[in-house]
């Protein structure tokens, strides 16, 4: 595959070999895609928490709410029954 670059792509990547971050352009090309795919899984991570809280103020506004307390109590007595068996 040929991948023509901007002038100024290939000066960023001259600039940071010549600086000796990187060894080759192969390096630098597979470090900006790692970042590329974890910028991606990260902005999953954010629609993901997203509708999670939209799904949660929606139960807010319907009633469908739990205490704190309560749901703080109900932990304590599954890791009671938990650690006992």
């Amino acid at each position: 595959m040929a991948i023509t670059l901007k002038q100024e792509q290939e000066k960023f990547i001259l600039d940071k070999l010549q600086q000796g971050k990187y060894k080759s352009a192969e390096e630098l090309l597979a470090t900006a895609f790692q970042l590329l795919e974890e910028n991606e899984q990260k902005e999953q991570e954010i629609i993901w928490l997203r509708e999670k809280i939209l799904e949660g103020k929606q139960q807010m506004e319907e009633g469908k709410m739990t205490d704190g307390e309560v749901v703080f109590q109900r932990l304590e007595e599954k890791l009671k029954r938990m650690q006992g068996s």
